[in-house]
């Protein structure tokens, strides 16, 4: 037994033997001879096709090639290890003179060199017996008498040897069978004139049918589908065309049972599997036009589905086309790990090299789509631009996200070009601040950082700025940062309340130039108790009133009114102690209205009894007067009487 290694191949030499069976009597056994092997691979058996290349020389090193021809390569199967080649270098070879037998291997279909087995293996007496035909028959020869036994056989008893029954053989013992379910017989059967052979069974037997022709010379013969070499009229050969494409046969070394898959399907075993084994595209074709290319560059898969158009640039790896493209508008992938769903005329990448300065660029679908930075997104709609990393265009027409993180939801001419900023939709909307936000509407801008537009022409464009506008077609804009300005020309409702099936309970409004009108409905109320109005003056006039200013503002702008722990300390009304409700306030000034009223109503009743008894009293005096007057003038007349 030998054995060659080189280069993770290692085989073992099973067996030489004469390529024939029984006899020798008075012919020649022919030139071939049988080789048997055992190919190991990285320490275990191989499998699977692989091509030999056998050489004869006559030198254990360097010498020069004998036979003819000088070189045999077969492809052959190796099953478990094992494989059988019938070699011939012609006739006048082994003319008792050393011959070496050098062998090179490679798996089928390999562009690689053969491996060549060093040292070149010496070829031993089961080649030679073709020269012994020449020299008659040899005759008994006793064991002792044979050179070169190998070591276990030199006690002449074969009792350490394991046999194992490669492909077409089968082992009963130690007696070797051919399997005829995989290797005919040899045919043992014929046929008369006149007839020829329609079936050969397992046996070798024949079973034979009338020529149709019923005798005659055949004269003139032409080469059909898979055959070269006609026309031939007198003599020639045909052989067959072998080859892979159409009008083409296959080789004798393939399968025809349920190891290959077919049109119907198959059964895939655990280590199955459908594709290459190379680093070789592949290529799945409809309507003899490409469908489908799998490409193995660099880390990744490259998947191509669609038009044959659609592409990758080169050395690109892990691109993804889903489908779709045409003729004039393929979809592209220009950058590692890019990928177009369908649609035409997409790209996934900045289209510049190195291929990895847009990574991960992604159009979903639509029309002349472009995602050129790393990570951005273009979901689908038509001529929309993702120009910046993290960027994302849903759909729509027209709309460009050119900064890092921006958004534009869909619409159509709109721009996000704020850091991190979005437009949701509309027409014609900016988002030009970072991370300002327009929510839709037409020709809104949101230009300031932090700032929110939304409507007809709502301009923010002062920082943190949120400005709503109606329909009516004029700007509308930020007055101060940090501001909210709204423009509804029809009223602004808030809704506080709601009831079981959604109706507005409590709510105010604004509208048409009104202050603010608030829910105030008895059946909205419970637990209605009177108060004592003179009681909450009275306790209202222990609230201090005072001018103040907000903490942070101009101390120059004053307000005027109690604080919200003074004003609960009173009255005890409202959530908490912080804030006054204004319907609170409301009611304690008319409750305190009320008490006034009633102490004025006192007043009046005891100043109009003061002023009743007054008027008495003025009567009273009047009538004094009027008696004093005539006294006084009793007097002055009796006064002059006296005189006289």
């Amino acid at each position: 037994m030998n054995v060659r290694r080189l280069r993770g191949f290692v085989l073992v030499v099973l067996a030489l033997g004469l390529n024939a069976r029984g006899t020798v009597a008075q012919t020649g056994l022919g030139t071939s001879f049988t080789y048997q092997g055992q190919l190991q691979r990285d320490g275990a058996p191989a499998n699977g096709p692989y091509e030999f290349q056998f050489k004869l020389y006559d030198a254990l090193a360097d010498g020069s090639p004998v036979g003819s021809p000088d070189t045999v390569i077969e492809s052959k199967s190796v099953s478990n290890g094992l494989f059988t080649v019938d070699l011939n270098f012609g006739a006048d070879v082994f003319t008792g003179y050393e011959r070496y037998l050098q062998i090179g291997v490679r798996p089928s279909g390999s562009q690689e060199p053969y491996t060549i087995l060093s040292p070149r293996q010496r070829l031993l007496p089961a080649p030679y017996a073709h020269y012994a035909v020449n020299a008659g028959v040899a005759g008994f020869v006793p064991w002792n008498g044979v050179l070169d036994k190998p070591p276990a056989f030199a006690d002449g008893t074969d009792n350490d040897t394991t046999y194992t029954a490669g492909t077409g053989l089968t082992l009963n013992g130690t007696q070797f069978r051919v399997d005829t379910a995989i290797i005919q017989a040899r045919v043992s059967g014929g046929c008369a004139a006149g007839s020829s052979i329609r079936t050969i069974y397992d046996n070798g037997t024949v079973v034979c049918e009338t020529d149709d022709n019923s005798g005659g010379t055949v004269t003139f013969i032409t080469a059909g589908t898979g055959l070269t070499g006609g026309t031939i009229t007198n003599h020639g050969t045909i052989t067959a065309n072998f080859g892979t494409t159409p009008g083409t046969v296959a080789e004798g070394e393939h399968y025809h049972d349920t190891r290959y898959w077919s049109r119907d399907g198959g059964n895939a075993g655990p280590d199955d599997f459908l594709g290459t084994t190379n680093n070789r595209p592949l290529e799945f074709r409809v309507n003899n036009g490409r469908a489908l290319l799998l490409d193995a560059t660099g880390e990744s898969i490259n998947t191509i589905g669609g038009v044959s158009a659609n592409t990758f640039t080169a050395n690109v790896t892990g691109a993804t086309i889903g489908g779709g493209g045409r003729v004039g508008g393929p979809n592209r992938v220009t950058d590692n790990y890019g990928t177009v769903g369908g649609g035409y005329g997409n790209r996934a990448g900045d289209d510049l090299l190195p291929v990895n300065g847009a990574n991960g660029a992604t159009v979903g679908g639509g029309i002349a789509n472009t995602a050129s930075e790393f990570a951005s997104t273009v979901g689908g709609g038509t001529e929309n631009e993702a120009s910046a990393s993290n960027a994302t265009v849903a759909g729509g027409h027209l709309n460009l996200a050119s900064n890092t993180g921006t958004t534009v939801g869909g619409g159509q001419s709109n721009q996000a070009n704020g850091l991190y900023a979005m437009v949701s939709g509309g027409y014609s909307n900016v988002a030009s601040g970072d991370y300002a936000a327009v929510c839709g509407g037409n020709d809104n801008t949101a230009s300031a950082n932090y700032s929110f537009a939304v409507g007809r022409r709502a301009k923010a464009n002062h920082t943190g700025a949120f400005v709503w506008a109606d329909s009516s077609d004029f700007d509308f804009g930020s007055a101060s940062a940090n501001s909210f300005r709204v423009r509804a020309t029809n009223g602004v409702r808030l809704v506080l309340g709601i009831d079981g099936s959604g109706n507005t309970t409590w709510s105010c409004l604004v509208n048409d130039g009104n202050s603010w009108s608030c829910s105030s409905d008895r059946n909205l109320k419970e637990n209605l108790t009177p108060v004592d109005g003179r009681d909450i003056l009275q306790r209202l006039n222990t609230v201090p009133i005072q001018t103040w200013n907000a903490k942070g503002q101009d101390p120059a702008v004053k307000h005027l009114g109690p604080t919200a722990q003074d004003f609960s300390a009173a009255f005890a009304l409202g959530d908490d102690d912080t804030r006054i409700s204004t319907i609170d306030l409301d009611g304690v000034a008319l409750a305190a209205i009320q008490g006034v009223y009633q102490i004025v109503q006192e007043k009046a009743a005891q100043i109009g009894a003061l002023e009743a008894a007054t008027t008495t009293q003025r009567q009273q005096i009047a009538n004094l007067q009027q008696r004093n007057a005539a006294l006084e003038a009793r007097i002055a007349a009796l006064e002059r009487t006296r005189q006289r």
